[in-house]
């Protein structure tokens, strides 16, 4: 019998590798650009705050005028008003310039330009005490980029560039090249029963426990909730398209199965042939690379935490403490239309992003000891749109829209919203919150609370637990609350595994 033509497929070489070392460009170093963005625009701001304050003492009635005379007051007006070292030029209305006040000033620098009754004032301040701050996160970013570019240039491009050479040898020189990507061949009748299976190599796989089996039906079928899908796409006459993980002698195999219709001269339909291919090296790359992602995420959430005086250990804890809550919550009639096994895969890969935003808070208040200031809470709270924006951002740019990253811009967020509505930034109620911000918003509460910060010595879990049970309803879905209160000693048992060094 004629079967279809089935064969491995080898990643695009040039053009897949530069496409994942664009996305690891973009996510390592976009949140880095935002940060040092960020500071010239802050100091940009106060600048223009401070200019505006010796821009109306000058139109005041105290000096309705510059002039040479009065140039020791300016003086000491101008060092009163400016925190920091400031060159200021002053350009008459007819043109002339009086530059008593002008200073040199070290670059990199920033500059405003302000209106007075009588000309136009510049005023130009350094941002040179800031850099030491801004080489550090881009040299912890780039360092952490070439790390990652050399393991992948080391193993998965290097073996991706051994199978494409491998398969352009295989088409220039065999004639047949179904024969030689493909394992086995099986036919299914039009009832979908598999009548033939042709075993063509030594292979991980008995073959004959397939015959006489509707495709729907086939043993090893991964994932189980795929039979249903089979056979819609079977009475479509749709291609197949599935995997079979096969477990032999403690030893776990996958093969990849393909088929396509076939139909008489007269048109009738007559079943499905296909062939498959033992893929278990080939899976074995595939959740390597998946590792690797996770590892680049699990970075770049830690650079974040690093400025917070945090250590990486808080998103481990968040993490696992996220995915106890969804196990729980996977059976609950709520929740169970949405949260499955890939749910819960998506959520965990994406909560170590939830506070990457942060990297774009000044250091004065991300680290400040004592309570905030309104205006400094005003500015702290700016770390879920920061966040939001940065992963909207890599996306937009890449042109992408993948799950994890979703999950990821919800968590960014919305972790700070709060049931009643009394949250930020923007005062979600209830349901309309997603899920994933809900979940993490209560494991972020409760890992602040047994932890260790400058403001606070760590609570112990009991105190936290009752906090989060005081929080019903109010802070928390009181649904998440009762799944944690059903697991809170597996809370226990994580922070302790985790817990942060002495």
């Amino acid at each position: 019998m004629t079967f279809i033509r089935i064969t491995k497929t080898v990643p695009s070489g040039k053009l897949l590798r530069l496409l994942v070392l664009f996305v690891l460009g973009l996510i390592v170093l976009a949140p880095c650009t935002a940060f040092t963005i960020r500071q010239f625009i802050e100091r940009q701001e106060l600048l223009r705050d401070e200019a505006r304050i010796f821009t109306n003492f000058i139109d005041s009635g105290v000096m309705s005028s510059i002039s040479p005379s009065k140039l020791d007051q300016l003086k000491r007006t101008r060092d009163k008003i400016f925190l920091r070292e400031v060159s200021i030029t002053f350009i008459y209305q007819d043109g002339t310039m009086l530059t008593d006040l002008v200073r040199e000033v070290e670059w990199p620098s920033v500059s405003v330009t302000a209106e007075t009754n009588t000309g136009q004032l510049e005023f130009v301040t350094s941002v040179s005490d800031r850099m030491p701050i801004i080489r550090m996160v881009w040299l912890v970013a780039i360092s952490l980029l070439l790390l990652v570019i050399a393991f992948l240039v080391k193993t998965v491009f290097a073996r991706w560039a051994v199978a494409e050479r491998d398969e352009k040898v295989a088409k220039q020189n065999l004639i047949d090249i179904v024969d030689l990507s493909s394992d086995w061949f099986w036919e299914a009748n039009a009832e979908g029963i598999v009548i033939k299976v042709l075993n063509k190599k030594n292979i991980t796989l008995d073959t004959a426990s397939l015959e006489g089996k509707k495709i729907w039906q086939m043993p090893f079928i991964e994932p189980v909730e795929l039979h249903q899908t089979l056979h819609k796409k079977f009475e479509q006459y749709q291609m197949l398209s599935f995997t079979l993980k096969v477990v032999e002698q403690n030893e776990v195999f996958w093969h990849r199965v393909k088929a396509a219709p076939f139909f008489s001269e007269q048109g009738d339909f007559c079943g499905y042939k296909g062939a498959g291919l033992d893929i278990t090296t080939e899976y074995s790359y595939e959740q390597k690379v998946n590792q690797l992602q996770e590892v680049v995420i699990q970075a770049m959430g830690s650079l974040a935490e690093t400025r917070d005086n945090e250590t990486g250990h808080h998103i481990l804890r968040t993490k696992y403490y996220v995915k106890e809550l969804a196990l729980e919550l996977k059976n609950h009639e709520d929740f169970s239309a949405y949260i499955d096994d890939t749910y819960i895969e998506l959520l965990v890969l994406s909560a170590p992003l939830h506070d990457i935003g942060k990297v774009g808070i000044p250091d004065s208040i991300l680290c400040k000891p004592d309570k905030l200031t309104a205006d400094e809470f005003e500015i702290m709270k700016t770390h879920t749109t920061l966040g939001y924006e940065a992963i909207e951002r890599a996306e937009q740019a890449l042109g992408l829209e993948l799950d994890f990253l979703k999950h990821a811009k919800d968590i960014a967020l919305y972790h700070q919203e709060k049931w009643d509505g009394s949250g930020y930034p923007k005062a979600l109620v209830g349901d309309d919150i997603p899920l994933s911000a809900r979940l993490m918003a209560l494991a972020d509460v409760y890992d602040a609370l047994i932890s260790r910060r400058v403001y606070k010595p760590p609570f112990s879990h009991e105190k936290a637990v009752a906090i989060i049970t005081d929080g019903r309803d109010k802070h928390f879905d009181p649904r998440v609350v009762d799944a944690f209160m059903r697991i809170k000693d597996r809370f226990r048992e994580i922070a302790t595994e985790y817990a942060d060094p002495e």
